[in-house]
């Protein structure tokens, strides 16, 4: 349940309210639970507050809950009458996907690596085995549930997996699946780099100074959802508050706010007049550069009360001038996929990530990768684990500045052993070793299992799913 108001001063009193005016299914509800009603007031004092309601029974599907009309909610002289509101319980959403099962079979191997979306392993006896040779046999490793082979497969092996073979929770059962063998990819070679959209997990805030709120009225700025100073990018900004010297408490007020966006400053100088948070909302709010970014939050203990606390007065008795308070605490995340042409078994994190990050090693100035790496959380970034054909990197920071952008360059050598010089010719062959960003399953003649060059610029795609 959300209320648009403070709701009663006490928990106490709150449990007492919450079980005359909630109903269930046109009856007075039966709570159930030692704590049947829990609080949590919005950390702005306009913002809903939140209780939640624990009933005696599971609901059902149909169920209607109800808040009864005419109740009266609030604290002591403010207490008001709340309007009724009501809602029914919907009914789940049943599942209809087929679970599905890809598996993975490279000439060369003893093993298949088999992934299920839903459903646990699969049995031998849905599995139908057709090769050229007629003693190769098949089993499901009961670990994993990978698939094992009595002889190395070769090109065209195939494996068939009956209809109906996994089932899910919700009944749902797979397709038929057929598996093919094929032939190692030969130097595999990086053909994308693509990152996810940003997900700002957190955005950037400032408390106002209480030289100027005053110290009983905690005001917060935050950078808003979605804007231009959304997650990480927020804490490049910072606010200046300023009480012009011909400040009088008896003028009209006037608040003169300004952007500085070259060096992301926002300036707000109290010119005249006793100024109250509804009128710092509204000059924030008048000006669109300032509002597409930034918006006020007021403690909730101000009375609990949105009103109360718009009208509370801003001091601005302070002789502090441009006093500077920067924002912090935003947090931007996003995800980076490396697609290569064929089958990889392992990959080397560092310098893979040298390559991707060397155009924001340059951008920022950093000292190396690894000061970027850290910067994004990638320092020691999760294994990959072979066969795959993409590697998936997940970036957290709080400094946008060394996140890497559309259009870097990632610029991959080819892996290769050392070349000695040939004593027989007049002519200098040698050369030293350049190290693998990938080993793939090819033979390591002429170094075809190590990757091949590759030169991509980075891309943005929805197919690339921001981190969980």
């Amino acid at each position: 349940l959300y209320f648009s108001d403070d709701i009663a001063p006490d928990d106490t009193l709150l449990t007492q309210i919450i079980r005359d005016v909630v109903e269930l299914n046109g009856a007075p509800a039966r709570l159930g639970g030692a704590n049947p009603v829990s609080h949590v007031s919005a950390e702005n004092a306009c913002d809903p507050d939140q209780v939640t309601v624990t009933f005696a029974n599971a609901l059902n599907a149909g169920d209607s809950i109800s808040i009864t009309a005419g109740a009266k909610l609030g604290s002591g002289a403010d207490a008001r009458r709340v309007d009724a509101a009501s809602v029914t319980v919907s009914t789940p959403e049943v599942t209809r996907t087929r679970p599905t099962i890809d598996v993975i079979m490279i000439a060369g191997r003893f093993s298949a690596d088999v992934t299920i979306s839903d459903g646990g392993l699969l049995n031998e006896e849905d599995l139908d085995l057709r090769s050229e040779s007629t003693t190769k046999t098949v089993f499901v490793n009961p670990g994993n549930g990978d698939l094992i082979f009595s002889e190395e497969l070769v090109v065209g092996d195939q494996v068939r997996i009956k209809n109906g073979a996994i089932e899910d929770a919700e009944g749902n059962r797979s397709s038929a699946r057929l598996a093919t063998a094929v032939a190692p990819q030969r130097s595999p070679r990086i053909t994308s780099v693509l990152m996810s959209d940003l997900k700002h997990t957190r955005h950037a805030s400032i408390g106002v100074p209480t030289a100027f709120s005053g110290v009983d009225n905690g005001i917060t700025i935050w950078a808003k959802t979605q804007s231009p100073a959304a997650g990480a990018v927020g804490n490049a900004w910072s606010f200046v508050f300023d009480v012009a010297g011909s400040w009088s408490a008896g003028g009209a007020v006037d608040i003169d706010a300004r952007v500085n966006s070259v060096d992301k400053i926002v300036f707000i100088r109290f010119k005249n007049g006793k100024a109250k948070n509804r009128d710092l909302t509204a000059a924030l709010e008048a000006n669109s550069d300032i509002d597409s970014r930034f918006e006020l939050a007021f403690a909730a203990d101000v009375a609990g009360d949105c009103d109360a606390a718009l009208s509370a007065d801003l001091d601005l008795s302070t002789n502090d001038r441009q006093f500077s308070a920067a924002l912090a605490g935003g947090v931007t995340e996003l995800a980076i996929e490396v697609s290569f042409d064929g089958y990889v078994e392992s990959v080397d994190d560092d310098g893979l990530l040298d390559d991707i990050l060397r155009a924001t090693v340059s951008r920022t100035g950093a000292a190396s990768d690894l000061v970027v790496r850290g910067a994004l959380g990638l320092a020691t970034p999760d294994p990959f684990a072979g066969p795959g054909t993409i590697v998936r990197y997940e970036a957290r920071t709080v400094d946008a500045a060394f996140l890497p952008q559309v259009r870097d360059l990632v610029n991959t050598p080819a892996g290769s052993d050392a070349v000695f010089d040939d004593p027989g010719t007049a002519a200098d062959e040698s050369a030293g070793p350049v190290a693998a960003i990938a080993i793939g399953y090819a033979s390591a003649e002429n170094d075809e299992e190590k990757n091949g060059r590759s030169q991509v610029r980075i891309a943005s795609s929805s197919s690339v799913k921001p981190p969980g």
